[in-house]
């Protein structure tokens, strides 16, 4: 088998990127950061946003770079 690369790398979808793996050390480093995230989260007295809400409206900004992206 070749040896990996050292580097993070994107890859493309029809010129697009669609995904940047990361070396293993920087994803362990990514998702500890995540956990610590929730948990401070979960601590927070704010009021809560409902899930469907909070997926609504990113689902909104996504279609909305979407389109952007296929006007250009």
């Amino acid at each position: 088998m070749k040896k990996t690369l050292w580097r993070p790398v994107a890859v493309l979808n029809h010129n697009h990127p669609v995904a940047h793996p990361l070396p293993h050390a920087a994803y362990q480093q990514r998702v500890a950061e995540i956990r610590e995230s929730i948990g401070v989260s979960r601590n927070d007295p704010r009021p809560a946003i409902p899930a469907e809400i909070l997926f609504a409206e990113l689902d909104a900004l996504i279609d909305e770079v979407e389109a952007e992206r296929n006007r250009r």
